[in-house]
């Protein structure tokens, strides 16, 4: 299956991203996907690493991911898109399975797309994502600005109690 290009600047007033867009009505194709939940802590707060695109109102802050490769494992599809969408790279993966799957349509509703979230502890601040649209934004766990997917916007909110206790703060991490 091709790659899904996204535009480099997306109108959020343009583009409504509702319930709708969770709920699968039409048999359309399935696509397996993975993406990452990144934490790192700074100064006892714990941030979650996003990907923005564009500016001002055009801004849009997301999760990274992607579609799995062929060849691919899940961890492994969500490790590169983290490296491609943030640049991070120095990462260790807390749970040896996914913390929690989001399914919903793609960007034109054409596909529908299931996404295993794996969480990864980092210490790494910066990173230059190898794709030029993308750029790394980090965000405090429990003050999350509004993101473009409000499915992710709910699992960060669902599981940030069980992420917090995962990832503890320890001495010397900045905590």
């Amino acid at each position: 299956m091709a790659k899904v290009q996204y535009p480099l600047s997306l109108n959020m007033d343009a583009m409504q991203i509702d319930d709708s867009w969770y709920i699968r009505v039409a048999e359309v194709p399935l696509r397996q996907a993975a993406g990452g939940i990144v934490v790192r802590w700074q100064e006892g707060i714990l941030l979650v690493a996003l990907t923005a695109q564009g500016e001002g109102r055009d801004l849009v802050l997301a999760l990274p991911k992607g579609g799995i490769e062929a060849g691919e494992s899940a961890g492994q599809a969500a490790r590169r898109e983290i490296l491609e969408e943030t640049g991070l790279h120095d990462l260790s993966q807390v749970l040896p399975e996914s913390l929690a799957t989001e399914e919903r349509y793609g960007l034109r509703k054409g596909i529908w797309i299931r996404y295993q979230y794996f969480l990864f502890l980092t210490a790494q601040v910066t990173g230059v994502p190898s794709d030029p649209r993308h750029r790394l934004c980090w965000c405090p766990l429990e003050q999350l600005p509004p993101l473009f997917w409000p499915g992710e916007e709910r699992l960060l909110q669902e599981h940030c109690g069980r992420i917090t206790e995962l990832v503890p703060a320890r001495e010397g991490s900045q905590a």
